[in-house]
């Protein structure tokens, strides 16, 4: 008799492996000692005339500021197109002004006050100088953060005055002050450099100055 010859049964391949997905960008939680920013929604008028939001200025632009005149930015204190944090939503009857908590604002009386100390019924300043009635305030959670600097240390946000700097056991004066030299620098195209993403390295030297004084 003739010898069948041996089939052999072909082994089952595996099935090709799933390809992961692409990571997302991560989110980084915000430090509120650090926080003094607006939102990447938050729009500020361009000497062109035109509006834009925040996460699109640029450093170099014409911004009109608290004084209604059109100044420079010079730098970023602070940027991250994906810190998360908590925003001050002051709304009144014209408009809706989000900020960081700690961020100075000027009231109805001229001074400036953080974003936390406002209650309903204080007073901001509009851009023209008209006073607006704080309606409502929310807390609301955002991924992006942007604090320009101006040569003048204003800028006119969402249609109302605010100041370029946060409540860190300093008022906004003296902030403008500790910013002298960024602002000088600027005058001679010798500005410190505002990194594309985190806290600018001459307002985190400061920062950390201030915090080994105990102050």
């Amino acid at each position: 008799h003739q010898k069948l010859a041996k089939t052999t049964k072909p082994k089952p391949t595996a099935p090709a492996p799933t390809p992961a997905p692409a990571p997302k960008a991560k989110e980084t939680a915000s430090n509120d000692e650090d926080g003094s920013c607006f939102s990447g929604n938050s729009t500020v008028l361009l000497k062109t005339g035109k509006e834009t939001p925040m996460s699109q200025l640029s450093i170099n632009d014409f911004v009109m500021d608290a004084s209604g005149k059109f100044v420079k930015v010079i730098g970023f204190l602070d940027r991250n197109e994906s810190k998360r944090a908590t925003f001050k939503i002051l709304e009144t009857a014209e408009g809706i002004l989000t900020t960081t908590p700690r961020h100075y604002i000027y009231t109805g009386d001229g001074n400036t006050v953080p974003a936390s100390a406002f209650s309903p019924g204080d007073v901001l300043q509009g851009g023209n100088g008209e006073l607006q009635t704080v309606i409502s305030i929310k807390d609301a959670p955002e991924v992006g953060v942007y604090a320009p600097l101006t040569t003048s240390g204003t800028i006119l946000v969402d249609g109302f005055q605010c100041s370029c700097y946060a409540d860190h056991g300093f008022s906004h004066k003296v902030c403008h002050r500790a910013m002298l030299p960024w602002r000088a620098a600027s005058l001679f195209g010798a500005s410190p450099t505002s990194p594309a993403k985190g806290i600018a390295a001459y307002p985190r030297m400061l920062m950390t100055i201030v915090k080994s004084l105990g102050v």
